[in-house]
């Protein structure tokens, strides 16, 4: 029971980017469209080893640690401008996300969204 007497409600809370949204195909895309612009790209091992869950400030201090904290901010909004592109095709749920957001509501457990991404990038995937 909670300090007003009632019992406590059960809550899950699900990140976005790779737990409901099948994106990091995406974010690599996006990464490779960046880099592409400097004759540059990112293998998959490398983009699982130093970009996948990190955060843009860290990843744009990693890909391009020649740049200042401005130009950094520019490139990683570029990157996520060329992520919006290619999500605009479409984000597949991950298997099984649907099917447990859909028990939970009919069960009444309380969902929420949590996430780093950027809101514009969070929008169009819920959307």
């Amino acid at each position: 029971m909670n300090g007003r007497g009632a019992m406590p409600r059960a809550g899950l809370l699900f990140d976005l980017d790779g737990t409901l949204a099948q994106t990091e195909h995406l974010h690599h895309a996006a990464f490779n469209a960046l880099l592409a612009e400097c004759g540059r790209s990112l293998d998959h091992a490398t983009f699982l080893r130093h970009v996948s869950g990190r955060s843009n400030a860290d990843i744009t201090a990693f890909l391009f640690p020649d740049k200042d904290g401005s130009e950094r901010d520019r490139l990683a909004q570029d990157k996520e401008r060329w992520f919006r592109e290619l999500a605009t095709a479409g984000v597949d749920a991950t298997p099984g996300a649907v099917t447990l957001l859909d028990w939970a509501r009919s069960h009444g457990v309380t969902t929420g969204l949590v996430t780093n991404a950027p809101r514009e990038n969070a929008d169009l995937m819920v959307a």
